[in-house]
Formats: C-alpha cells, sequence, structure tokens
C-alpha cells in the first residue's frame, strides 16, 4: 500500500450546504460568491498550498430538503437551492 494521501475539498454551489438550518458563517462569502469567477479561484489558490489535488463539485437537480413533505422551507431559505451546473 503507499504512503500518499490524496486531499479534495467538497463543494456545493448553492448558498448554504446540506440542510435546512444547518450552521453557516455569514462571512464566508459564499453566497456572495456564487456568480463571481474570481471567488471559485480565491478558494482555489486557498486550497492549493494545503496540497489540495482537486475539489469535488458536488449538483443536484432538484430541491435537496424537504421538510413536512414540502420543499418550501428549503426554497425560501436557499438551503441547496437554488443548485448550479458546476461544469463551468
Amino acid at each position: 500500500m503507499s504512503g500518499t494521501v490524496h486531499l479534495l475539498a467538497f463543494m456545493m454551489h448553492t448558498p448554504i450546504n446540506h440542510m435546512t438550518m444547518s450552521w453557516a458563517d455569514g462571512d464566508d462569502g459564499q453566497a456572495a460568491g456564487l456568480g463571481s469567477i474570481s471567488h471559485w479561484q480565491d478558494l482555489a489558490r486557498t486550497l492549493e498550498p494545503g496540497c489540495f489535488d482537486g475539489v469535488f463539485f458536488a449538483d443536484v437537480p432538484s430541491v435537496y430538503d424537504h421538510y413536512k413533505d414540502s420543499t418550501d422551507v428549503a426554497i425560501r431559505y436557499g438551503v441547496i437551492w437554488p443548485t448550479h451546473d458546476p461544469v463551468a
């Protein structure tokens, strides 16, 4: 077995990751940076000195979270919505 470790960052191109009411730091710039290529370039520059090998962008083609059998809360508060195509 090799002694090599590969590091990948996990990103979602959404205002808030994972679930309704999940913790988010308002100063992280993720929501403001979604439409800015420079935001993602800055992220890459941050990861590079940490010897990360890559970034995985998860994509979800629809509203991801449900509360009380509805997607209304997720849409209202931008929880993993909207999602964008990470190919760009």
